[in-house]
């Protein structure tokens, strides 16, 4: 009873304070109590932010020439040595001119090696379009010292915009004199155009927030397929507080709205509010990321796209907000699940839907990122690098499996891989058209590991009879066993096209049953080819 007593004295001096001190203090204990699993050290300051940005970019072989730089060093970026030949690929961007002065709409851009007492070697000259989308591009040079460091020189004093580098890539060649560099034909490259606009639902002024404010709740857009492949969309998303511990997923749905049906997930990607600032903001001041959301859609359905915060822990002051408008977008409904209950809203989220246009020659698909290289002395090289990004699931170019039309195959940000539903039939093919026969190839790839169900492997040249490619052994220790497939192997010099065939292994699966953190799918990733090549 005493201890009762005290402690109502003890409320009430408290109460009677003036100061109002403690009583902020109580009620940041109690915030803290309440919702302290979810508050972290934040930096809002959004132009940090913006140069955090650029130079994650940097480290990832995106590199900028802003109006007062006419030139840029990438110091060590390259290693040439004198008497041989050297080709360079890269793309390039041209933003346009912010100053408005009536300049030319194109402009030239040069690029050059730099040895390390400064002495330069030209390599080429490109004329490039103002505004326009990313191009790729080619160089080919005989080197007459040893050269280190790249440089691009914006040759117009008036250009007031911005220059995109990246995705520079280098080769040594066979052809090491001006002569035998005339006659090389030209490179063949997967120049896969992921800007391609297939919907836009956009205004620079936001209507409407849409808020998560319960656990396991989905925000959902309808929308009606125009085009047969979609690769991402973009959204203007505001993060409260941290965002929320944990992930959202971005998820992509058939759907049928006469009677609400949902049908299977063909896509989802997931993020948390670190790797969205770090990974998918295109522009910090008006919220706008692009997530990676990759399938393949049948022309004139209905599909759905969802944002959902199964995977955090949920509460009101550390949240997710969708931005939206008033209008609805071309009488498709937006609307909120929670726990499977769907409720109608007002308005539509602001978004743009994106597909891909790939690379073809003579008629034939090249996967992006491939290369064709004519590299001298009537030979050539192919090449294939997967890179963990969605664009490697849009190389796929056949699934196959009875279980519906899209059995359960998708971009897994998780592993950075392929992935797939483990059943019997499901099956994944990559097609890769070498364009010139081939004498010998390499390929391998590596299997997800962790609690996936292993894959198997498979390589074919006419698609009907398959050989199995073994994983990689240790030569000292047979008994332990690799999680990379790896084969080398010959061509009869006619042969231009190799097909990739992964499936699930039944026997792991059955293994993996036991195990209660099983993921119940199988996949791939790191595919890399490579083919000497006959060049006619």
């Amino acid at each position: 009873m005493k201890k009762d007593r005290t402690t109502l004295f003890a409320i009430r001096k408290f109460a009677c304070w003036n100061s109002g001190k403690y009583l902020l203090i109580f009620l940041l204990l109690l915030g803290v109590t309440l919702y302290g699993k979810n508050f972290k050290d934040e930096h809002s300051n959004q132009a940090y932010m913006h140069e955090i940005n650029r130079l994650s970019s940097a480290e990832q072989g995106v590199y900028f020439m802003d109006q007062d730089m006419n030139e840029l060093v990438l110091e060590e970026a390259i290693s040439v040595s004198p008497n041989n030949g050297y080709r360079i690929l890269f793309d390039a961007f041209v933003g346009a001119d912010s100053a408005g002065n009536g300049m030319d709409d194109k402009i030239n851009l040069s690029v050059s090696v730099k040895d390390r007492f400064g002495s330069q070697l030209p390599i080429k000259s490109y004329q490039l379009s103002v505004g326009e989308k990313k191009v790729s591009l080619e160089g080919v040079f005989a080197s007459d010292d040893f050269y280190r460091d790249l440089v691009f020189t914006n040759n117009n004093e008036n250009y007031n915009g911005v220059i995109r580098i990246e995705n520079i890539r280098t080769f040594a060649i066979s052809a090491n004199t001006q002569a035998e560099i005339k006659d090389l034909k030209e490179s063949i490259v997967g120049r896969t155009d992921f800007n391609k606009t297939l919907h836009s639902n956009w205004s620079d002024q936001a209507e409407h927030e849409y808020v998560f404010r319960r656990k396991q709740q989905k925000i959902c857009q309808i929308f009606v397929a125009n085009s047969d492949t979609i690769s991402a969309v973009d959204l203007r998303l505001k993060f409260v507080g941290t965002g929320g511990i944990g992930n959202y997923y971005l998820e992509l749905y058939g759907y049928n709205s006469s009677d609400e049906s949902i049908f299977e997930r063909l896509a989802f990607y997931s993020f948390d509010r670190a790797r969205a600032i770090e990974q998918l903001l295109l522009d910090d001041v008006n919220n706008i990321y692009r997530i990676p959301m990759v399938a393949n859609l049948t022309y004139g359905k209905q599909y759905m796209f969802c944002i959902n915060n199964d995977k955090t822990e949920f509460n009101p002051l550390n949240t997710l907000i969708v931005l939206g408008q008033n209008k609805q977008f071309e009488n498709n409904d937006i609307f909120t699940l929670v726990r499977g209950q769907h409720s109608n809203m007002d308005g539509s989220l602001l978004f743009k839907l994106y597909g891909a246009e790939f690379s073809d020659y003579e008629g034939g698909k090249i996967p992006t990122g491939a290369i064709i290289q004519d590299i001298g002395g009537g030979k050539g090289l192919y090449t294939y690098k997967q890179n963990g990004r969605f664009s490697d699931f849009l190389d796929i170019s056949e699934i196959g499996g009875t279980e519906n039309d899209n059995p359960g195959i998708f971009y897994d940000n998780s592993v950075n891989g392929i992935a797939g539903e483990d059943n019997k039939d499901t099956s994944i093919i990559y097609t890769f058209n070498t364009v010139y026969p081939f004498d010998k190839f390499s390929i391998s790839a590596d299997q997800p590991g962790g609690n996936y169900t292993d894959s198997k492997f498979y390589i074919s040249f006419d698609k009907v009879n398959w050989q199995e490619v073994q994983m990689r052994v240790d030569i000292d220790s047979p008994k332990i066993v690799s999680n990379k497939f790896e084969i080398i192997t010959s061509g009869d010099g006619k042969q231009n096209v190799i097909y990739i065939k992964i499936i699930c292994d039944q026997e792991s699966k059955t293994k993996k049953i036991s195990e209660l953190n099983a993921a119940k799918l199988f996949g791939i990733k790191n595919i890399n080819v490579e083919a000497e090549l006959r060049i006619k």
